[in-house]
Formats: C-alpha cells, structure tokens, sequence
C-alpha cells in the first residue's frame, strides 16, 4: 500500500507519516529530506535544488518530480511507502 499525507505546515504530516511507516513495516519517503540529500550533491540536478533552497523558493516541479520517481524506483519501496512533503502543489499532484 502506498499513502501521501497531506497537510498544512505544522500539521504534523512527518510525524504521522513516521507513525504509519512503522505501522505498516514501509518505508517513509520524506520530499524535504530527499531534497537536502540532493542538494548536498555536485550534480546538475544538485545545483539546482541548490540554487532554489538557498534563495528560499520551492523546487521546480518537474525536478522534484523526477526525483520522487527515481527514488520510488528502488527496490526498498516495492512493499510500499508513506510519502511525506509531496506533492507540494495541484501541479505536482
């Protein structure tokens, strides 16, 4: 089974997303901290996300599209995920 929690900032999305993971025995795809990995990253797409976290503005779209969809990829989501931060937008949805 795959979840998205959505939410308000400070809603408590990541702690009930945590809660739900460990319920189910998935695991959490956290988008912020997806992100953070990236940034840290010397990549194009590195730079990118780079570039927009500095300036305080939200990732473009299509890259954190993308980047969910390799994650989900791996195969330590095959069983499932609970998705935390995504999507952020009704463009990304």
């Amino acid at each position: 089974m795959n979840l998205i929690i959505l939410g308000p900032p400070g809603s408590g999305k990541s702690t009930q997303a945590e809660l739900l993971a460990k319920f189910m025995c998935v695991p959490c795809l956290e988008a912020g901290n997806l992100l953070y990995y990236l940034y840290r990253e010397d990549s194009k797409e590195g730079r990118k996300i780079k570039k927009a976290m500095e300036a305080g503005i939200l990732v473009e779209g299509e890259l954190i599209i993308e980047a969910i969809t390799n994650q989900l990829k791996s195969p330590s989501y095959k069983n499932g995920v609970v998705i935390d931060g995504f999507p952020r937008s009704l463009a990304q949805a």
